[in-house]
This record gives structure tokens, C-alpha cells and sequence, in this order.
């Protein structure tokens, strides 16, 4: 369970409280099958043994939740839950299980992943290890054998591989006990310092880097040269080519500590926020526009970009830049670096034709910023578990509407955050007057144009002997005592109208850029 409180003297800050518990899947279920005819008694009890001990918990760990465990869910119309239904196939009718030839059951050719088309389970990581296999194979070359329920109560009870994991619990019993492999749950698990293989010389991670390609039966890229070192770090830390005189410096540095201090020039470097804060704005979604039909102009995304930049020069420590982000209103609402950092919340697209009720809207957004949080910092999409406990992580639906409910509280508005002496306010007062100057422009244009309309309409009416109207009052109004919607304007009118309208709403919007929210 991994929480993140934030605090800030003495008050404590209770959106951000991320609960992320893991845990898996098994199902176990037991059918009913006619027994074997074809083979000798010792021989069908030693693979009812294997099927009852092997085969069937494999089954219903990797293939029940697609294939049977769901009656309203099956996939491909093909259940796994029987030996019967393995004979009649899905819904092409075909077959999966040919008893005694494994090699023709597109059960097993299936988890042997040999036909890009037929591989199953369909996550790579999911995939059944070869011993896994070979018990399957064997259990078809042994006819297929399926014991009853009765039967199966008589044996011992199977011992399950691999581990359980703690979490908060699934929707049902199967999947809270469910069983992961160990080397699957690496990502879980706590960090461990690891002593580094003994090597008679360079860093210590060439040690770790060397011992594998020992193994891979791979040599060493070799050594570069002074020169190619420093392009390689340049572009690294600050993604721009080195400056010919800096090159040049490292090269006649012969000094122990040359290297160190190449590094340390580029890590103090304003650039190297800037290359890696859009490492950082990938992951977030991080865009000027909102996305989808409209696209309009996020006006002041400038300033999450920007802080972002600051914390990676800054080298402020992690957990304090995620508490910012996330709950930065609550740590300090006064303080306007954090205000901005909770941009992060408002990151993403977002619908702005207004066509959604508001309440879809809404849904959309918690939605949204919930798998938002878990890919951000988790490296884990939560949307899979919205609907049902995660089919291959180890998060319970319980879990995503614990972090959803964090969020559920959360408005998005414009708050007033003081410009920062760090932002960079160059050149406002001359772009601030520019856009004002298109802004009166295009205003003019549609004054003129909307008044030489309205001159038209007014005659119009006056020739009908008719009141006029103004717009608004005209929707309900027969055809023949309205005027026509362009009535007093050429199309070359009517188009310049539509694009300065337009242009209205994003010179307001862009001044938007030069207000401090």
C-alpha cells in the first residue's frame, strides 16, 4: 500500500492519499466430464492427477477470467470451463482440444505462442513457461482426461505456484488469492542496495554491465574517445551539440577530476531542466492546445511547463515535487509556485463543444485524472480496474475508486497565482499590445459587418409591414416572416464575419497568457 499525505507545517493535506495495493488472479472451478475409456487404470489416474494437481489450476489462473469464469463475458464465444466445451470450440464451432494429439489442439498450439495469430494468454507477460507446457501437452497425449467433482475431492488438494500478494481485495475470493510469479512482481517490491560483482577496476555498474554480456558471450563496446564523451553528455543532459571552445577545454584537461567537472558544467546547466523537464511533460501530456474538436488554446499551461523546468534545476527531491503536484493547493494555498504546480491536474484533453451533459463531462475528468495518477507515478494505467479487478496487475477495483474518490472533491478553476519572479515575463507588454490591436481589429470588422446586416434586416421587415425581431426572437417565426440568415452580406461577408468571430475568441483567450491565473 503506497500512501502520499502531504503536510506542510502541521497541516495535513488529504487529497493526496494514493492507495495501491497489489494482488492477482486465480479462479478455480471444478466440471463435470465422461470418464476415459481408452486407457489403462493406472494410466488415467496418473493424468487425472495431473489434471486435477496441474492443468486445471493453470487454466483457470491464465484462461477462466476470458473464458468461462464470466458467463456474461466469454470471449470469442469460447469457454475453457469443461472438456465438452473445449470439444464443441467457440464461436467458429472449431474445436480447441483434439484428446490424445496435442500437436492438433489449438489449445495447446495456442499457448505454445509459435503462430503470431494464436497466441495466448494474450499478454506477453502472462505468457505459460515451458514445464507449463509440457504438462499440458501431456495431459492431451493422455487423452484429455477431465475427473468429476466427486473425484477431484478425493485427492489432495493442489499446491499452487507462485505467490500471493497483500492488497485491499478483489471482487471475489479467486482473484484476492490469485498467484503471481516472484520475478513478475520486481516492480513491487522494495528497492535493495546490491553489492556490485568484483572487478579490478572502472565503476562499479561496469561491473553489473560487464558480468552480463560475460554471460551473453558479448565483448565490450570499446572505449570512447575524449571527444565523443563530451558530444554524448551534451546531448544527454542538455540535448543541444557542446560549444567548440567547451570541447576543446576537455580535451586539454588532463586533470584526475576533467570528467566530473564536464558533468557538473552541464547539470548546472539552464538547459538541462529544459531537455528533461519534456521527458517529464510526455508523461504528464503536457500540451499548449485541449485537445479533441476545438482545440483551443491553454493559455497559461506556460506556467506548469515552466515550474516543471525549475524543480529539474532545482534538483528538487522527487517526493516533494509529486506532493506539489497533486495537492500543491493544500500544502501552501498562498504560495503561487504551488497553485501552478497543480496544473498538473488539469493536464490532458478536454471537450469544450459543450454537446456532453455536464455531469459526463465531470465523469470524464475523474476519470481521466485517476489513470492520470497511476501512469504518472505509479507507471501503471488504473482504467482496466474502473470496471473489474485488473485481469493482469495486482489492483483491485477497490483501489481505483480510493484514488478516484481523492479527486472526486476536486474543481477546476482559475485562481488568482501572482507571477513568480523566476517566470519569464519577457517581451509581455509588447505581445499584450499586439494581441489587443488584433483584438480591436477584428471587433470593428464584425461591427461593421453585423451593422450592415441589421440595416438590411431592418428594411426587410419594414417592406413586409412586420415588427422587427432581433435573432434570439426569430427561431419560432415562419419562414416567410423571417429574413434570410445572410441577408445583407456577400458569402465573401459572410465568411470574413465566421473567421473574425473567431478571431475574437482567440485574441481574448490568448490574452489570457499576460493575466496572472
Amino acid at each position: 500500500m503506497v500512501r502520499f499525505r502531504a503536510q506542510d507545517s502541521g497541516r495535513t493535506g488529504t487529497r493526496v492519499r494514493l492507495v495501491c495495493a497489489v494482488v492477482p488472479l486465480l479462479a478455480g472451478c471444478s466440471f463435470v466430464s465422461s470418464p476415459l475409456t481408452t486407457a489403462s487404470g493406472s494410466e488415467r489416474l496418473s493424468a487425472e492427477r495431473l489434471f486435477t494437481l496441474e492443468v486445471e489450476p493453470l487454466l483457470a489462473a491464465k484462461c477462466f477470467a476470458c473464458h468461462g469464469q464470466d458467463p456474461d463475458a466469454v470471449q470469442s464465444g469460447l469457454r475453457l470451463t469443461s472438456r465438452e466445451a473445449m470439444l464443441h470450440g467457440g464461436a467458429s464451432s472449431k474445436a480447441v482440444l483434439v484428446p490424445g494429439d496435442a500437436d492438433a489442439s489449438l489449445l495447446y498450439r495456442a499457448v505454445r505462442r509459435t503462430d503470431a495469430k494464436l497466441s495466448m494468454p494474450p499478454l506477453e507477460q502472462d505468457r505459460l513457461a515451458a514445464p507449463d507446457i509440457a504438462k499440458i501437452r501431456a495431459w492431451i497425449a493422455a487423452g484429455a482426461p477431465w475427473p468429476e467433482t466427486a473425484e477431484t475431492q478425493q485427492r489432495p488438494a493442489p499446491v499452487p505456484a507462485g505467490v500471493t500478494v497483500a492488497t485491499s481485495g478483489g471482487l471475489s475470493d479467486a482473484w484476492t488469492q490469485r498467484r503471481y510469479r516472484e520475478e513478475g512482481l520486481w516492480a513491487f517490491r522494495p528497492l535493495r542496495r546490491s553489492a556490485p560483482p568484483p572487478a579490478a577496476a572502472g565503476h562499479p555498474i561496469d561491473a553489473f554491465l560487464n558480468r552480463r554480456l560475460a554471460a551473453a558471450q558479448l565483448e565490450p563496446a570499446p572505449r570512447a574517445s575524449k571527444r565523443t564523451l563530451i558530444r554524448r553528455a551534451a546531448y544527454d543532459l542538455t540535448g543541444l551539440p557542446p560549444r567548440p571552445a567547451d570541447v576543446e577545454a576537455f580535451l586539454k584537461d588532463e586533470a584526475p577530476d576533467a570528467w566530473t567537472r564536464a558533468i557538473d558544467r552541464l547539470l548546472a546547466s539552464p538547459h538541462y531542466g529544459e531537455q528533461w523537464a519534456r521527458h517529464w511533460l510526455d508523461v504528464t501530456r503536457y500540451a499548449d492546445t485541449a485537445g479533441y474538436r476545438h482545440n483551443w488554446e491553454l493559455s497559461n499551461a506556460w506556467r506548469y511547463r515552466d515550474y516543471v523546468v525549475r524543480a529539474f534545476n532545482a534538483d528538487k527531491p522527487y517526493r516533494r515535487f509529486v506532493l506539489e503536484q497533486l495537492a500543491g493547493d493544500l500544502l501552501d494555498p498562498n504560495d503561487p509556485e504551488l497553485l501552478v504546480a497543480t496544473g498538473y491536474l488539469r493536464m490532458g484533453p478536454w471537450e469544450t463543444v459543450g454537446m456532453a451533459p455536464e455531469a459526463v463531462d465531470r465523469q470524464f475528468y475523474l476519470d481521466d485524472v485517476t489513470n492520470a495518477v497511476g501512469e504518472t507515478f505509479l507507471s501503471l494505467p488504473l482504467q482496466c480496474a474502473k470496471c473489474h479487478d485488473h485481469k493482469s496487475d495486482p489492483i483491485p477495483t477497490r483501489d481505483y475508486y480510493r484514488i478516484y474518490a481523492v479527486f472526486a472533491a476536486t474543481q477546476v478553476a482559475k485562481r488568482p497565482a501572482p507571477f513568480l519572479a523566476t517566470e519569464n515575463r519577457n517581451h509581455f507588454a509588447r505581445e499584450r499590445t499586439r494581441l489587443e490591436k488584433l483584438l480591436r481589429q477584428a471587433e470593428a470588422e464584425v461591427v461593421r459587418l453585423s451593422a450592415q446586416q441589421n440595416r438590411a434586416e431592418f428594411a426587410w421587415y419594414k417592406e413586409r409591414g412586420l415588427p422587427y425581431k432581433v435573432v434570439g426572437k426569430r427561431v419560432y417565426d415562419p419562414e416567410d416572416q423571417k429574413p434570410p440568415p445572410s441577408l445583407g452580406l456577400t458569402k465573401d461577408e459572410l465568411g470574413l464575419v465566421f473567421t473574425k468571430r473567431k478571431e475574437i475568441r482567440i485574441w481574448r483567450r490568448r490574452l489570457e497568457r499576460y493575466q496572472p491565473w
